[in-house]
């Protein structure tokens, strides 16, 4: 895999990289899904509901696929997809900890700047899975990933309001570039993607946040959590103080896209 590295990688690397994994473990749970779950009963635990969220995707992915995971985090997914679907995997973080940690999984993962990487050779599927909405420039990527991928499998976190979306050179790193799902169909439109379907998964998805909180507030009290931990707070804090306005202004856009 290729990708420039320049001062924003670095700031993005500092954000993503751990080094008391423990305290993430117990927020997130044992297997690290830093995405959202899916509860459609309503009693999930937050385990049960991200595991939930990943099998959903098995009827687009052929068992034994190969599959690129673009923005794997900790591999949650990804192990999932090798073990439980037989997929062969690869997998490419910001992150030096999070490669660190996915390769002692076993799992095969690179590290690499997704603004700017190509990939080597062809997948039969690629999954962005929460993680496009980190990129500044989607429609390169996925003019990129076109060249190398048959199926593109999506989902990310949207704004509903096109003039709630952030530019690119005003966020801080870290933070989302959100877009309205409107604007990611274009892009995909624009760079030689047929969209087979779409839908907003957030309906089944937005007790995430309420999970998310009640473990922040647990492991910290008292206090504020620090780093990339205290982003995540705010985040969730703001989103359970009107979940369902929240739901509304944010939806989680899912895709399933083929090249035309």
């Amino acid at each position: 895999m290729t990708g420039a590295r320049d001062s924003y990688f670095d700031e993005l690397e500092r954000f993503y990289t751990v080094t008391d994994i423990a305290v993430w473990q117990r927020v997130l749970g044992p297997q690290l899904h830093y995405h959202n779950g899916f509860f459609p009963e309503g009693d999930e635990t937050l385990e049960e509901a991200t595991c939930l969220a990943v099998r959903s995707l098995y009827d687009d992915v052929q068992p034994g696929a190969s599959l690129l995971d673009a923005g794997c985090g900790w591999g949650g997914p990804l192990a999932m997809l090798v073990e439980e679907h037989g997929c062969r995997g690869q997998g490419i973080t910001i992150s030096q900890s999070q490669r660190d940690y996915c390769t002692n999984l076993g799992l095969s993962v690179h590290r690499a700047n997704l603004e700017s990487f190509v990939p080597e050779g062809r997948f039969d599927a690629c999954l962005l899975l929460e993680s496009l909405e980190h990129i500044r420039d989607k429609r390169r990527l996925f003019r990129v990933l076109s060249g190398h991928c048959d199926t593109l499998l999506l989902r990310t976190n949207c704004t509903a309001r096109v003039d709630r979306a952030f530019h690119p050179h005003t966020v801080p790193p870290g933070y989302m570039f959100l877009e309205t799902p409107g604007m990611i169909l274009g892009h995909l439109e624009a760079t030689g993607w047929r969209v087979e379907r779409s839908e907003d998964r957030r309906p089944l998805a937005v007790m995430s946040n309420k999970h998310w909180l009640e473990r922040l507030q647990s492991e910290f009290p008292m206090q504020e959590p620090p780093g990339h931990l205290g982003v995540l707070y705010r985040q969730v804090s703001h989103a359970e103080k009107n979940p369902e306005a929240w739901a509304a202004a944010n939806p989680l856009l899912e895709v399933v896209a083929s090249r035309r």
